[in-house]
């Protein structure tokens, strides 16, 4: 009787488990630019993103930002600065997707997807 209640309960949070909605977008590869090297941008303040899945990511100030290029969300960048993660997917490396100076969410290059996250504004200067 434990066994077939303990089965229960394991078939019933297997079911809620996947019934979880999770916003992530399969998305074609960055389009890469033709400008040789790209425009380098230096981000002015540091940034905290947090992703549909609650998982946070902070950008530091003063890290230089590549264009890499762009999906249909947004903006590509890329930083050798600092390794940027998300917990999602196995802790894929992420780039960034900004559209109007704000961060939409993240383009995970193994994975060619996009994962939103909480809109959140970012100034990136470019560097001359």
């Amino acid at each position: 009787m434990l066994a077939r209640t303990l089965r229960l309960q394991f078939l019933w949070l297997a079911i809620c488990i996947s019934s979880c909605t999770v916003q992530e977008v399969p998305s074609n590869p960055p389009i890469t630019l033709s400008q040789i090297p790209a425009p380098q941008y230096a981000l002015q303040t540091p940034v905290t993103i947090r992703t549909s899945r609650s998982t946070v990511t902070h950008l530091k100030a003063g890290t230089i930002w590549e264009l890499l290029g762009s999906i249909p969300q947004g903006d590509v960048y890329g930083t050798r600065d600092q390794v940027v993660t998300i917990n999602h997917s196995k802790g894929r490396e992420a780039f960034i997707v900004v559209y109007e100076n704000k961060v939409l969410g993240f383009y995970l290059p193994v994975d060619k997807t996009f994962v939103t996250s909480q809109p959140v504004d970012i100034q990136l200067t470019r560097k001359e």
